[in-house]
Order: C-alpha cells, then structure tokens, then sequence
C-alpha cells in the first residue's frame, strides 16, 4: 500500500509541476531575459510580413521548460514564410535598431544534412553576441521506401509539422505571438504519464526514420520514461528497413551519444 501510494504521490506532484509550468511558461516566469527580448523582437517582426507571420518555438526546448530543466537549444518554426526569409528580416532589424553595434545578428545557413537528421534547410542565427537560435518553416514531409531521406517536402500546417516530428514530447510548440503552449499530439499527457510516444502509428514513424528506434532507447534513458507498448514491436517489424536505411557510423554516433546523456545507462543498453 505504501508501495503504491508513493507512486501516486510521485505522479500527481508530476502532473502538477508540469501544469505548473506551462502557467509560468506562458506568463513569461520561465523565460530568460534573452529569451523574454528576443520573443518581443519576433513578435515584431511577425508583424512586417503580409500575411502576419505567426513563430512557435518548438520541440526540445518547449519540452525542458515544461521539465523544469534548462535549455539553450532553441528551434523556432515560423509559418507563412521561410526560416531564411525569416531570418534576413531578424537581422536587418537588430542592425537597424540596436544600439550595440556589435550584437547585430549573424546568419549561418545548415544545409539538408539526413545523417544529422536535418532535412531541410535551416538558417541559425547568432544573437546577442553568442545566442544561437535555429530558424526553419513549418513542414510536411513524405518518405521513399528505400531512404530515411525525405522525397518530398512541402510547407505545412502546425498539425502536419507535429506529426512529423519522432516523440509526441518533442512536438510541443510555444506559440510566441500569443504566449500560448500548443499541443497537437497528446504530447503534455505523455510529459505526465511519462511516456514516450511517437506522434503517428510507430511503424509508420520508425519506417520512415529507423532511427528513430534508437532515438527512443536514448530519450527513455535520459528522462527515465516508459516506452510506449507499440514501441518495441514495432521496432521488431521495422528491422529490415533499419538495416537498410541506417549507416553503421549513425548507429555509433547515436549510441555514443544516448550513453554520454543517460540517467539510466543500463536501461539503454537492455533496449
């Protein structure tokens, strides 16, 4: 009984810091001061597209800040224009309109690079003299049979952007227009529940992306999260197309970093 109760308090104190934070998330507690100037700087320029264009920061940041935990890898998804077009207009008005010459924005463009499971390209921009942020739209994609490279990548809703991402936790967005978490995929319940859970049926996900298998032992090491029951056989029935699809490097570089990152190394290494 005591067993038992001590699981229920632990999930109820759970549920209830992650409701906790998505209030102080939206009233701007949780946010850095760098943070709190460059959502009012977004905003802005959201402002000077015709239509208005609306920014979401999205993915892993928005799921360590419902976490409690700090993050400085911060992704922006914008919607009706580019992440280049997007970011070109970001640096011409902090050149315009900072005072600190020096802290005007700098522009680097990341190619499609499938290894480092980016596949589009992105546009990183410097801010504030050493705060780098990752500017990209928001997408759809479909996949060949024979590659976990995308054939065919187009701009996309919100919901179209979610499904598309590996984990129903990394597919919350933070609507920085209107200081509003968006959920799209249940993602929030399984933050509670502690689950890991892939947006669309897993073997639709980890058939377009096997490695997203590993990415799963990596992510329920690291947070300590149950794997959803689909998970694993799915995984199982997809094993042809991991072979396939996946280099032996990737598979090295992916493992290494799951077990540089881990709570529970043996965890991983029974997955």
């Amino acid at each position: 009984i005591f067993f038992f109760n001590f699981i229920y308090v632990k999930d109820f104190q759970n549920m209830s810091q992650i409701d906790q934070n998505i209030k102080l998330l939206e009233d701007g507690t949780l946010l850095t001061q760098q943070e709190i100037e460059l959502f009012s700087i977004v905003r802005e320029i959201c402002s000077q597209f015709n239509p208005p264009v609306i920014a979401r920061a999205a993915g892993g940041w928005v799921r360590d800040k419902l976490l409690g935990t700090p993050s400085d890898d911060l992704d922006i998804a914008v919607e009706n224009t580019t992440g280049l077009s997007f970011a070109e207009k970001l640096k011409s008005y902090l050149s315009t309109n900072s005072e600190d010459k020096d802290s005007t924005a700098k522009i680097v463009i990341i190619e499609a690079n499938p290894e480092q499971s980016k596949h589009l390209q992105t546009a990183r921009v410097c801010l504030f003299n050493k705060f780098w942020v990752d500017i990209c739209g928001l997408r759809s994609e479909t996949y060949a049979t024979d590659s976990r490279i995308p054939n065919q990548i187009k701009q996309g809703t919100p919901l179209e952007d979610a499904q598309r991402r590996d984990f129903t936790i990394n597919a919350l967005f933070f609507n920085i227009n209107s200081n509003k978490l968006e959920d799209y995929t249940n993602g929030v319940h399984d933050l509670k529940a502690g689950i890991l859970r892939t947006p669309l049926d897993p073997e639709i996900s980890f058939g377009d992306d096997p490695l997203r298998v590993l990415r799963a032992f990596r992510f329920s090491s690291r947070l300590n999260f149950k794997l959803d029951d689909s998970l694993i056989p799915a995984a199982r029935k997809i094993s042809t197309e991991f072979r396939r699809k996946i280099a032996r490097e990737r598979i090295e570089t992916e493992l290494t970093k799951a077990l540089e990152v881990s709570k529970e190394p043996y965890k991983l290494i029974e997955y």
